[in-house]
């Protein structure tokens, strides 16, 4: 798996905004059953791209906001409103994202870094007790191999 530390290039969007729709809610399914802290993060950083390349095809000139716009006066109040989700949703989403991020660099490192101590001195135990039984080995091998005085 990509380190989620790495920038990814942007996701190539489906063509129609109704595939764009799919794909987005295909990686937020995956987000809600992710448990792996490393799989969250690299999840939103797909989702960002994903989001960012979507709401500027949505917002562009002859996109969706214009094709719902010019269809129905009374929607103008729900594409702002649409307009403003679209602007939270990129906060949110960077703000999961730096949050993953801290925890990955925070309190997981710390775990990490913990567990790999403890691995590193119980080699260094086993170690340990291997040359001391080596050596015990060895100490008893040269006694028993010396001749009794008389």
């Amino acid at each position: 798996m990509p380190s989620p530390h790495s920038v990814e290039p942007e996701p190539a969007l489906p063509a129609t905004v109704s595939e764009q729709h799919r794909a987005i809610r295909e990686v937020v399914a995956r987000l809600q059953r992710a448990t792996d802290l490393l799989v969250v993060a690299a999840l939103l950083q797909e989702l960002d791209g994903m989001l960012r390349a979507h709401f500027i095809e949505e917002e562009r000139p002859g996109g969706l906001i214009d094709a719902i716009g010019s269809s129905a006066a009374p929607q103008h109040r729900e594409l702002a409103r649409i307009m403003v989700d679209h602007r939270a949703l990129e906060v949110s989403t960077k703000q999961a994202m730096r949050a993953t991020q801290e925890c990955i660099e925070g309190p997981v490192e710390q775990v990490l870094r913990l567990a790999r101590r403890l691995c590193d001195e119980i080699v260094s135990h086993e170690q340990r007790e291997t040359q001391a039984a080596l050596a015990a080995i060895a100490a008893e091998s040269v006694a028993g191999t010396e001749a009794p005085e008389a």
